[in-house]
Protein backbone atom coordinates (compact mmCIF):
# COMPACT_ATOMS: atom_id res chain seq x y z
CA UNK A 1 0.00 0.00 0.00
CA UNK A 2 1.38 3.20 -0.80
CA UNK A 3 0.99 6.26 1.39
CA UNK A 4 -1.23 8.82 1.16
CA UNK A 5 -3.35 6.90 -1.85
CA UNK A 6 -7.00 6.17 -0.67
CA UNK A 7 -6.77 8.08 2.70
CA UNK A 8 -4.05 8.78 5.28
CA UNK A 9 -1.86 5.85 5.99
CA UNK A 10 -2.77 3.99 9.57
CA UNK A 11 -6.02 5.95 9.84
CA UNK A 12 -7.87 2.41 8.41
CA UNK A 13 -7.14 -0.77 7.71
CA UNK A 14 -6.47 -1.94 3.77
CA UNK A 15 -9.66 -4.36 3.75
CA UNK A 16 -11.79 -1.19 4.73
CA UNK A 17 -10.38 0.57 1.67
CA UNK A 18 -10.16 -2.29 -0.56
CA UNK A 19 -14.14 -2.75 0.31
CA UNK A 20 -14.78 0.81 -0.31
CA UNK A 21 -12.97 1.50 -3.81
CA UNK A 22 -14.53 -2.24 -4.93
CA UNK A 23 -18.13 -0.89 -3.96
CA UNK A 24 -17.29 2.79 -5.50
CA UNK A 25 -15.24 1.25 -8.68
CA UNK A 26 -11.81 2.85 -7.78
CA UNK A 27 -8.62 1.62 -8.55
CA UNK A 28 -6.23 1.71 -5.48
CA UNK A 29 -3.29 2.96 -7.33
CA UNK A 30 -5.02 5.57 -9.49
CA UNK A 31 -4.45 9.19 -7.94
CA UNK A 32 -8.26 10.32 -7.73
CA UNK A 33 -9.82 12.48 -5.78
CA UNK A 34 -8.33 11.66 -2.24
CA UNK A 35 -10.54 10.86 0.62
CA UNK A 36 -10.43 13.35 3.41
CA UNK A 37 -10.26 11.98 6.35
CA UNK A 38 -10.92 13.61 9.95
CA UNK A 39 -8.97 12.14 13.11
CA UNK A 40 -10.45 9.17 14.53
CA UNK A 41 -12.63 9.76 17.72
CA UNK A 42 -13.63 7.44 20.09
CA UNK A 43 -16.67 4.80 18.80
CA UNK A 44 -16.73 6.72 15.32
CA UNK A 45 -15.36 5.52 12.14
CA UNK A 46 -13.32 8.98 11.66
CA UNK A 47 -15.11 9.86 8.64
CA UNK A 48 -17.55 13.39 8.03
CA UNK A 49 -20.63 12.17 7.63
CA UNK A 50 -23.55 14.41 6.55
CA UNK A 51 -26.08 15.48 8.78
CA UNK A 52 -29.30 13.63 7.22
CA UNK A 53 -32.21 15.89 5.98
CA UNK A 54 -35.53 14.50 7.19
CA UNK A 55 -38.29 14.84 4.26
CA UNK A 56 -41.40 16.05 5.02
CA UNK A 57 -44.36 14.02 3.65
CA UNK A 58 -47.54 15.09 3.49
CA UNK A 59 -50.72 13.45 1.32
CA UNK A 60 -51.82 15.38 -1.47
CA UNK A 61 -54.82 16.14 0.39
CA UNK A 62 -53.49 17.79 3.07
CA UNK A 63 -50.78 19.52 0.77
CA UNK A 64 -54.30 21.17 -1.57
CA UNK A 65 -55.66 22.01 1.84
CA UNK A 66 -52.90 24.52 2.85
CA UNK A 67 -51.84 25.66 -0.60
CA UNK A 68 -56.13 26.68 -0.64
CA UNK A 69 -56.17 28.43 2.50
CA UNK A 70 -52.97 30.05 1.60
CA UNK A 71 -53.86 31.06 -1.79
CA UNK A 72 -57.67 32.48 0.27
CA UNK A 73 -55.50 34.33 2.53
CA UNK A 74 -53.54 36.37 -0.01
CA UNK A 75 -56.38 36.91 -2.06
CA UNK A 76 -58.40 37.84 1.03
CA UNK A 77 -55.81 40.63 2.12
CA UNK A 78 -55.70 41.96 -1.36
CA UNK A 79 -59.37 41.82 -1.97
CA UNK A 80 -59.62 44.12 1.65
CA UNK A 81 -56.90 46.39 0.63
CA UNK A 82 -58.54 47.53 -2.17
CA UNK A 83 -61.89 48.04 -0.90
CA UNK A 84 -59.68 50.39 1.86
CA UNK A 85 -59.25 53.68 1.57
CA UNK A 86 -55.62 52.96 0.28
CA UNK A 87 -56.93 51.26 -2.21
CA UNK A 88 -56.89 53.83 -4.85
CA UNK A 89 -53.49 54.87 -4.87
CA UNK A 90 -51.38 53.80 -8.36
CA UNK A 91 -48.84 51.75 -6.19
CA UNK A 92 -51.22 49.20 -5.30
CA UNK A 93 -51.14 46.60 -3.29
CA UNK A 94 -47.80 45.89 -1.59
CA UNK A 95 -48.32 41.91 -0.90
CA UNK A 96 -48.70 40.11 2.10
CA UNK A 97 -45.86 39.12 4.15
CA UNK A 98 -44.54 35.56 4.20
CA UNK A 99 -44.71 35.89 8.51
CA UNK A 100 -47.93 36.96 8.16
CA UNK A 101 -49.36 34.23 5.98
CA UNK A 102 -47.57 31.63 8.49
CA UNK A 103 -48.95 33.27 11.79
CA UNK A 104 -52.82 33.67 10.00
CA UNK A 105 -52.87 29.58 9.30
CA UNK A 106 -51.04 29.05 13.22
CA UNK A 107 -53.93 31.07 14.96
CA UNK A 108 -56.41 29.43 12.84
CA UNK A 109 -55.59 25.82 13.80
CA UNK A 110 -54.06 27.00 17.22
CA UNK A 111 -57.16 24.69 18.59
CA UNK A 112 -55.16 21.33 17.02
CA UNK A 113 -51.80 22.81 18.25
CA UNK A 114 -51.12 21.00 21.64
CA UNK A 115 -47.83 21.09 22.28
CA UNK A 116 -44.73 23.53 21.23
CA UNK A 117 -43.19 20.78 19.25
CA UNK A 118 -46.81 20.56 17.34
CA UNK A 119 -47.02 24.38 16.54
CA UNK A 120 -43.12 23.96 15.64
CA UNK A 121 -43.67 21.45 12.47
CA UNK A 122 -46.43 23.48 11.69
CA UNK A 123 -44.60 26.67 10.87
CA UNK A 124 -42.30 24.63 9.48
CA UNK A 125 -44.73 22.54 7.28
CA UNK A 126 -46.36 25.78 6.23
CA UNK A 127 -43.13 27.74 5.03
CA UNK A 128 -42.51 24.54 3.38
CA UNK A 129 -45.56 24.50 1.41
CA UNK A 130 -45.07 28.25 0.87
CA UNK A 131 -41.65 27.98 -0.64
CA UNK A 132 -42.77 25.51 -3.08
CA UNK A 133 -45.76 27.32 -3.95
CA UNK A 134 -43.30 29.53 -5.09
CA UNK A 135 -41.02 27.49 -6.83
CA UNK A 136 -42.07 24.34 -7.77
CA UNK A 137 -46.03 25.09 -8.87
CA UNK A 138 -45.91 28.42 -9.43
CA UNK A 139 -48.61 29.81 -7.11
CA UNK A 140 -46.85 32.49 -5.26
CA UNK A 141 -44.48 35.39 -6.41
CA UNK A 142 -42.29 37.07 -4.04
CA UNK A 143 -42.68 40.35 -5.12
CA UNK A 144 -39.97 42.00 -2.81
CA UNK A 145 -37.69 41.35 -0.13
CA UNK A 146 -35.84 38.95 -1.90
CA UNK A 147 -32.26 38.91 -0.15
CA UNK A 148 -34.06 39.08 3.07
CA UNK A 149 -35.18 36.36 5.35
CA UNK A 150 -38.47 34.70 4.30
CA UNK A 151 -40.80 35.92 6.98
CA UNK A 152 -39.95 39.31 5.46
CA UNK A 153 -40.77 38.52 1.97
CA UNK A 154 -43.97 39.90 0.31
CA UNK A 155 -45.94 37.66 -1.32
CA UNK A 156 -48.45 38.11 -4.04
CA UNK A 157 -50.65 35.44 -6.13
CA UNK A 158 -49.09 34.41 -9.44
CA UNK A 159 -51.06 36.39 -12.63
CA UNK A 160 -51.97 32.92 -13.82
CA UNK A 161 -53.82 31.71 -10.56
CA UNK A 162 -55.58 35.82 -10.90
CA UNK A 163 -56.96 34.86 -14.51
CA UNK A 164 -57.87 30.97 -13.14
CA UNK A 165 -60.19 33.12 -10.46
CA UNK A 166 -61.92 35.36 -12.59
CA UNK A 167 -62.64 32.61 -14.85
Amino acid sequence: RQPGVGGVEGEQGVGALDQREAREGLDATASAPMLKLEPKEEGGAGRRRKKAKRKTQISFEEFRKLTSMIMWFVRHSEDTFRAGPEGDTEAGWPGVRWGDVVAWYLREHEAELVTEHELDRMRTLVAQVIRRMIRHTNALIVVSGMDGPNEDKMLKLHPSQLAVDAA
